[in-house]
C-alpha cells in the first residue's frame, strides 16, 4: 500500500506509481581524452568561451552608458552609478594576497561593480528577506577564541564536545550582489558544551576568493544569487574565464567553502559545489580556529590529489572509517562526475572514477547516499535555463516536472583509478519527477536498498522566496528486477535537512529529525521527530510566534554509554525576530517536547547556517 503525503491543497496530489524499471542504457563520459579528437574540441570550446568574456568585458566597459541606459528603463537600477550604500565587512586581519592580485583587484573591482549595478543588485536587496530579516546579516566579528555563553536552562552533564557549524556569511553588509542565503563566505562557528558550561568561537575561512573579495570590499566572483538574470551570468563568466587565469587561481578553487564541514582521520575540511576540500584546524582548548588550504581529503596537497569540486556532502561509514565522496562539473562541454573513495586512516589512496550520467550532465549533485556495500547517486529534475530573453532575469536552475529523476547505484569500495565506470558498474532506477536535495538515511536489506528523504515535486525558486520542499519519502530499489517502490510519509509537514544518529549512516535506522518550513523557503518555524521504519511523523516542535530557525538542520547529539537510539539531544539555534537574538537551544531528543532543556546565548550574532556536526571530546 502506497501512503500518500497530504500536502496542502495546491500541491495536493493523487499516489504516484511503483514498479520503474532500471533503465537499459547509459551515455558514456563527456570529457573527451587528450589523444581523442575531442580533445581539441573541448580546448578550442575552453578558448572560444575565454574570447567571449573577453568581448563581454571590453563591450561592457564600452557600452555602459548605454547599457546603464536601458536597465534605467527596465527599472532594474534607478541608482545606477550612484554609491550611496554604506557596507560593512566583518572585522578581521588584514588579508595576505601577492602584489600582483592587489595589483589587478582595482580593476576587477571596477568591472564587477558596473555589472553588479546593471543587474539591480541593491535595489533588488531593498525587498530581498535574505538582507532585510536580521538572522541573514553577518556578525560584527570574528572571535577567535573561547568566549563564555549565557546559559539558561541545564546542559546535560553527559555531553561533552563540539558542535561544529557553518554559517554562509556576506562579504559586505548590505550584500553588493543579489544575495541568497547560498551566496556568503563560509565562517565556521565552534560551541564547545563540557562540564554544563558553553562557550563559542568562530573564524571566517580564507579561502582564495575570501582574501581577495575581503580585500575589495566587493563580492568579485559569481555566485548562486547572480544567476537570477544573463548580467550575472556574465559576471560569473568574466570571473571564471578572465580575472580567474589572471590571479592564478585553479578552476576547483573558485569557492567560499560555506556550506558543510567533515572531520576525517583527525583533520577538519569545509566543503562548497564549486570548490575542492578546504582544510582548517580547530585548537579544542582555545577555540582557535586557522584556515589551512585547498587540500586532499588523504592529506595531500590538491594540485596533487582531488584537482576537481567536490560535493557538500562525503559521508563516513560509521563502522568501517571508509570514506565516499562525489564531485560534479557541469561546465558543458566538459561535465563530468567524479567518485572518490578513501580508507579508514587516511593511508594516501584516493580511487578516482569518471561516472557516466544518463543524461548529458546532471545540474545539481548536491548529496550522497550509501549502504554497507553502495553508494548512491540522485539526479533530480533540475535543469538549467538561460533568463528570459524580454527582461532578461529568471531562475537559471529550474524544476522540470517532465523531467524523470534517477538514483544510481553502484558499489562504494571499486578498485582501480582513474578508470571510467562503464554501464557494468552502475544500475540507474527511474522515478517520476521531483528533487532531493538531502538524504536522511540509507541501508540494505538483502537485495534492496532503502532510501529515505524529503523529497519536492514543485518548482522551488530562491529569488522569489517560494516553494514546497515536501514530505518525507521511502523508496525502494530492487537491485535484481530493477523496480521501484515509492512510499510517502503522510504527515503534510514541509520537511528539508534530516539528520540522524552520526554511528547509524548506511544501516537500518529508527529516527530522523528534521526542520519544518512554514510560509516561504526562508522560514523554519520548528522541529520534526520521524521514524522511518514506521513512515510516520512521531514528534514535533513549533519555535513560537516571532521565532524563526536559522541553522539549518537540527544536529543530533547521542549520550554516552546508551543503547537506546534516540537518547540524547538535538540542537539548533532559533532568531527572535522581536529581540533580534538568536541562541542556541537543546532540546530531549526522545520525548522531543516544545520546552528546551537548555538556551545558550552568544555576545555575538550568530548568523543563519546550514550544516554541522557534532564532535565528541
Amino acid at each position: 500500500m502506497v501512503n500518500v503525503c497530504v500536502l496542502p491543497p495546491k500541491t495536493r496530489r493523487e499516489g504516484h506509481s511503483q514498479g520503474v524499471q532500471v533503465m537499459s542504457g547509459l551515455r558514456p563520459s563527456n570529457r573527451p581524452s587528450r589523444r581523442s579528437s575531442g580533445y581539441f574540441e573541448h580546448t578550442a570550446s575552453n578558448l572560444v568561451a575565454y574570447l567571449l568574456s573577453i568581448s563581454i568585458l571590453v563591450a561592457g566597459t564600452l557600452l555602459s552608458s548605454e547599457v546603464s541606459q536601458k536597465a534605467n528603463r527596465m527599472g532594474l537600477a534607478p541608482n545606477l552609478g550612484n554609491p550611496v550604500v554604506n557596507r560593512r565587512i566583518v572585522s578581521g586581519s588584514r588579508e595576505d594576497i601577492s602584489g600582483v592580485s592587489r595589483m589587478l583587484l582595482p580593476l576587477l573591482k571596477r568591472t564587477t561593480r558596473l555589472l553588479d549595478e546593471v543587474n539591480g543588485s541593491d535595489q533588488f536587496n531593498e525587498n530581498n528577506p535574505y538582507t532585510t530579516r536580521g538572522e541573514y546579516a553577518p556578525p560584527e566579528r570574528e572571535m577567535n577564541t573561547f568566549e563564555p555563553m549565557k546559559v539558561t536552562g541545564v546542559i546535560p552533564p553527559e555531553i561533552n564536545g563540539m558542535f561544529v557549524f557553518m554559517s554562509p556569511v556576506a562579504n559586505t553588509w548590505p550584500p553588493s550582489h543579489t544575495y541568497t542565503n547560498l551566496d556568503g563566505h563560509g565562517m565556521v562557528h565552534v560551541v564547545k558544551l563540557s562540564e554544563s558550561t558553553a562557550q563559542i568561537s568562530s573564524h571566517v575561512l580564507r579561502t582564495p576568493v575570501t582574501k581577495l573579495e575581503r580585500e575589495a570590499k566587493w563580492d568579485l566572483f559569481g555566485r548562486p544569487g547572480d544567476l537570477r538574470s544573463m548580467t550575472g551570468l556574465m559576471k560569473l563568466a568574466v570571473g571564471k574565464f578572465i580575472f580567474s587565469p589572471l590571479l592564478g587561481l585553479k578552476p576547483y578553487e573558485l569557492g567560499s567553502s560555506n556550506t558543510n564541514i567533515l572531520h576525517y582521520n583527525g583533520r577538519w575540511f569545509a566543503f562548497e559545489e564549486s570548490m575542492c576540500p578546504f582544510e582548517f584546524q580547530i585548537d579544542e582548548k582555545t577555540g582557535n580556529v586557522t584556515s589551512v588550504g585547498c587540500m586532499d581529503l588523504n592529506g595531500s596537497p590538491i594540485d596533487k590529489g582531488w584537482q576537481f569540486p567536490m560535493c557538500a556532502h562525503p559521508k563516513i561509514d560509521p563502522k568501517t572509517g571508509h570514506l565516499a565522496v562525489v564531485g560534479y562539473n557541469p561546465d558543458f562541454p566538459s561535465a563530468a562526475i567524479k567518485y572518490g573513495s578513501y580508507g579508514k586512516g587516511g593511508d594516501g589512496k584516493s580511487f578516482e572514477f569518471k561516472l557516466p550520467s544518463p543524461a548529458a550532465f546532471i545540474p545539481f549533485l548536491h548529496d550522497l547516499g550509501i549502504t554497507e556495500n553502495h553508494a548512491i547517486l540522485i539526479d533530480s529534475s533540475y535543469e538549467f535555463a538561460f533568463p528570459s530573453p524580454t527582461t532578461g532575469l529568471g531562475p537559471i536552475l529550474t524544476f522540470n516536472n517532465k523531467k524523470r529523476a534517477k538514483f544510481g547505484v553502484f558499489s562504494k569500495n571499486l578498485q582501480g583509478r582513474s578508470e571510467e565506470m562503464s554501464k557494468e558498474h552502475i544500475q540507474w532506477f527511474e522515478v517520476e519527477p521531483l528533487v532531493i536535495n538531502h538524504i536522511a538515511n540509507s541501508w540494505e536489506e538483502e537485495d534492496v536498498v532503502v532510501v529515505h528523504a524529503p523529497v519536492a515535486r514543485e518548482p522551488i525558486d530562491i529569488f522569489a522566496h517560494k516553494g514546497y520542499f515536501g514530505c518525507m519519502t521511502e523508496f525502494r530499489l530492487n537491485l535484481t528486477d530493477g523496480s521501484v517502490e515509492t512510499f510517502d510519509y503522510s504527515s503534510g509537514i514541509s520537511a528539508e535537512f534530516p539528520k540522524i544518529h552520526p554511528k547509524l549512516t548506511g544501516y537500518p535506522t529508527s529516527f530522523a529529525y528534521t526542520t519544518v518550513h512554514a510560509k516561504d523557503l526562508t522560514t523554519i518555524s520548528g522541529l520534526a521527530k520521524w521514524d522511518m521504519k514506521k513512515r510516520e511523523l512521531v514528534g514535533r516542535i513549533q519555535f513560537g510566534d516571532n521565532n524563526y530557525g536559522v541553522v539549518g538542520e537540527p544536529v543530533f547529539i547521542p549520550y554516552e554509554n546508551t543503547s537506546e537510539e534516540d537518547d540524547g539531544v538535538v540542537i539548533t539555534s532559533v532568531f527572535n525576530d522581536e529581540s533580534k537574538v538568536t541562541t542556541l537551544r537543546l532540546y530531549d531528543a526522545k520525548t522531543f517536547e516544545s520546552k528546551p532543556i537548555a538556551i545558550l546565548e552568544s555576545s555575538e550574532h550568530i548568523p543563519f547556517g546550514l550544516h554541522g556536526l557534532w564532535h565528541g571530546l
